[in-house]
């Protein structure tokens, strides 16, 4: 008979606390379903994605027509929207968008736990860590922070993707350099589609990382590792560069061809953090400023490095920190430099004017997060349970500190709204799903979004371009189907007429005559709008409606293509290896 260790089937009780903690935490939310700063663009994003497929648009998705008043606005162009994907086919089914969205923060939250797990497992000398240290990584509160209170499901959803990033750059470093390829080409993919600034940062970081990784094996007599390192970090760019195209060559396409209002950004919004303001949480800092009747300074990072601060606390008073390696040391040290160049406002004001892109000092908080988590897995020794048993107590009790008030704050306010009424002088405002944003980042310079919504949606003749108007028309717009049909039925003007439709100008738009069977020129209006020219003498049905351009349809192709070689490469790699 083949007898069983009880001992070894016994799940250790950390793993229980973690997984029990995680799972509260999902409860908790999907109970109060609190309203995080970006939540509402988010929904958006996944609302109108629901609602075009939902309408049998083709994959990829890049106009959303409902958005702006029907005007239209392309935001997948420019925002990727590969992972709403499989939330927002739920939404075409016929569940609430805030429902789909909520669904989706969690698998968020949650995947990143699995493939930190996973990642870590990959590094053999931290196997038995994998589970805690998954842990620490998923609820570092940076990334608690734009989950939960951002609501930065871009932002958040990258965080997926960097453990693959650094399992990468491990396999390099020990020269595995055909998974370190695949890993780093994946893992910077899913970067990418994620969220466009966070990819900025991250290059910018990686870059700096791989140059140390070069002198450290030069200074140690290992010269052949540069070529053939570089060859698979180039690489990986390329494959990482031709998955991604579907999305990044559309995006450039629109910016070359137009000015946006995101492009003559500046400055920074918030140029530098307060350092008293940055170890309060957003929420605690609203319920002060009501208390105290007097401003508190409100942070987005508001009670983020906490964690690291008590850990570094800890390390000093207990001696630990004497312990630790050379390169354990240097990467603290950044860490809390990086944190105090944040309060330098003149610095950031100057810098404003290369980084306005970020639009905010603290996005540099995601290199500075991971740079804290690089610090607590090189501690997590085997033969040292009592630090990684501190980094969890420490971990959960910054992650309940950044999330009581802003969960406790909704929960007052969804079950005892007379409460929250009374503090704040007014009534409570539900949340409601709507199809209009304050996103104005990709809308032409030329144009004034706010009157958009008080314009009767027509077609009128440009009287600024057009001099001979003798033409007679009637039109229909047809809002499901997102298209203006223009009937022309007298045209006896002897030179081109420019005849304006309700579209703002994206470079898509096709004009065609369902008679003639020939396409028309379409030019940017002096407003922003879409100006349709019509030949001399021409008459007819003339339908004007979104179909995509060659770039779109190209790249989406190219993409394909490299995804498959990707895949047949892990898999000739999965082959080889046996796993």
């Amino acid at each position: 008979m083949i007898e069983v260790n009880a001992h070894e089937k016994k799940i250790p009780a950390g793993h229980i606390y973690c997984l029990c903690f995680l799972f509260g935490i999902s409860i908790v939310y999907w109970i109060i379903s609190p309203i995080g700063v970006d939540m509402p663009f988010h929904i958006l994003r996944i609302g109108e994605l629901g609602k075009e497929l939902a309408r049998g648009t083709s994959f990829p998705v890049y106009m959303y027509r409902d958005v702006y008043s029907h005007y239209g606005y392309p935001l997948p162009i420019f925002y990727c929207s590969l992972f709403l994907y499989p939330f927002s086919v739920l939404v075409a089914l016929g569940l609430q968008a805030l429902t789909a969205y909520k669904i989706m923060l969690l698998v968020c939250m949650w995947t990143t736990f699995l493939v930190a797990y996973i990642c870590i497992g990959r590094v053999p000398e931290y196997k038995n860590r994998q589970f805690v240290g998954a842990f620490i990584y998923t609820l570092q509160p940076f990334l608690v922070n734009e989950l939960f209170i951002r609501a930065s499901i871009g932002a958040a959803c990258v965080f997926i993707f960097i453990p693959i990033v650094l399992l990468g750059l491990y396999l390099i470093w020990h020269s595995a350099f055909l998974k370190g390829t695949l890993a780093l080409a994946g893992g910077m993919a899913g970067i990418v589609s994620s969220h466009v600034v966070s990819t900025v940062l991250i290059v910018a970081a990686l870059a700096v990382v791989y140059i140390t990784m070069i002198v450290c094996r030069f200074n140690n007599g290992d010269k052949g590792f540069i070529p053939r390192s570089l060859m698979a970090v180039f690489t990986s760019a390329f494959i990482c560069l031709f998955m991604t195209a579907w999305y990044i060559a559309p995006m450039i396409e629109q910016f070359i061809r137009y000015e946006f209002k995101g492009q003559t950004v500046t400055g920074l919004q918030i140029a530098g953090e307060g350092p008293v303001s940055i170890l309060i949480p957003m929420h605690l800092s609203t319920i002060l400023t009501h208390l105290l009747n007097h401003y508190v300074r409100i942070s987005e990072i508001g009670g983020v490095p906490l964690f690291m601060l008590a850990f570094t606390i800890y390390l000093l008073v207990t001696g630990q920190i004497r312990y630790m390696g050379v390169r354990q040391r240097v990467i603290l040290v950044i860490y809390h430099l990086l944190c105090l160049v944040l309060f330098i406002r003149p610095l950031w004001n100057y810098l404003g004017r290369y980084l306005g892109f970020m639009q905010f000092t603290w996005r540099v908080f995601l290199i500075i997060s991971v740079l804290g988590f690089c610090v607590c897995f090189s501690l997590m020794k085997p033969d040292d349970f009592g630090c990684v048993k501190v980094q969890i107590v420490l971990v959960s009790l910054s992650t309940l500190y950044i999330l009581i008030f802003f969960f406790g704050y909704y929960g007052i306010r969804n079950f005892l709204p007379s409460v929250i009424s009374g503090t704040i002088g007014h009534e409570v405002e539900e949340y409601e799903y709507t199809s209009e944003t304050w996103d104005n980042l990709y809308i032409p310079t030329c144009m004034d979004e706010n009157i958009l919504s008080e314009q009767l949606r027509s077609v009128d003749v440009d009287l600024e371009y057009s001099k001979d108007t003798d033409i007679s028309y009637t039109y229909e717009i047809d809002e499901n189907r997102g298209l203006v049909m223009i009937d022309i039925t007298k045209n006896t003007a002897t030179e081109t007429t420019y005849l304006t439709v309700p579209f703002i100008m994206y470079s898509g738009y096709r004009a065609y005559n369902t008679i003639k069977d020939e396409e028309y020129e379409l030019v940017q209006a002096s407003d922003g709008m879409t100006d349709v020219s019509i030949p001399p003498g021409t008459v007819g049905r003339v339908i004007v409606d979104y179909s995509g351009t060659v770039v779109q349809k190209a790249t989406l192709l190219l993409s394909i293509i490299a995804f498959v070689f990707f895949l047949f490469g892990i898999r000739v790699v999965s082959r080889r290896n046996g796993s």
